[in-house]
């Protein structure tokens, strides 16, 4: 009996330590082929690539690709064009840090999972919130069992799984919760500098406490040690203001 597919891409670029280990956990129980980004791309979200030619360069140490733009680009050439076959499944992962509530909308990772969703192909995103000295070890446990879970049990079509691990070692990982996003909503400050010649940059920087925060959310119950999942959709309709919206409140088309 032949493998399932898995097409493995993240947003941290082909180099990054979570890639590695995903491929590793991974390849025990499917065929991977990697297409990830040549360099780093935190942050890209669902940016792709119009104006440039994509190139797909073959990659020496693991059986892909390298792709000179963004990780929704990854997965559209690889779709489209580079794999003989859909996969079954694309694993986004394993990034470096968390990407929860407020994150995932700003996340490359995220992106390049809801990329192949959008081609009707099964796709989780797994993340460990651990910025520093990342050990991915359990992190890549967790992508192969919920990898397995998504084979064997399809997901509704349009579902995306954001997966997030706890930094730790196995023993400290309490358990693993469904839950929602969180609210919690970035403190954004900007630190406003001069080149020299005196031209003003600025660099971003950006936290958030708890403070507000349900304790059953992604951010609430990953601080708390579990590892957490949330099943994304594609249909960004707001769920009450429609169909139940008040027909009276939308300007009549004598107004325009």
């Amino acid at each position: 009996m032949s493998k399932p597919r898995i097409l493995l891409t993240n947003d941290d670029g082909v180099r990054a330590r979570g890639l590695r280990a995903a491929y590793e956990a991974l390849r025990e129980v499917a065929d991977v082929t990697v297409v990830a980004p040549s360099t780093q791309k935190s942050g890209a979200s669902h940016t792709i690539t119009l104006e440039v030619p994509l190139r797909a360069v073959p990659l020496d140490e693991l059986p892909g690709f390298r792709v000179d733009f963004t990780p929704v680009d990854c997965v559209k050439l690889a779709l489209k064009e580079l794999l003989p076959e859909p996969p079954d499944l694309v694993v986004s992962g394993i990034n470096r840090g968390p990407n929860a509530g407020v994150l995932t909308h700003y996340s490359g990772t995220v992106a390049a999972a809801k990329e192949a969703a959008l081609n009707d192909v099964p796709a989780v995103a797994v993340s460990l919130a651990q910025l520093r000295e990342p050990r991915f070890e359990v992190a890549a446990e967790v992508t192969r069992a919920v990898a397995l879970r998504a084979l064997a049990t399809p997901l509704p079509r349009g579902c995306v799984l954001n997966v997030n691990v706890p930094p730790g070692a196995r023993e400290e990982v309490r358990g693993v919760r469904w839950c929602r996003l969180s609210e919690r909503r970035l403190e954004d400050d900007y630190e406003a500098r001069k080149d020299p010649r005196g031209r003003p940059y600025y660099w971003l920087s950006g936290a958030g406490g708890l403070e507000g925060c349900d304790p059953e959310d992604d951010f609430s119950l990953l601080r708390a040690g579990y590892v957490t999942v949330t099943p994304l959709t594609l249909d960004w309709t707001h769920p009450t203001l429609f169909p139940a919206g008040d027909p009276g409140w939308l300007p009549d088309a004598n107004e325009f």
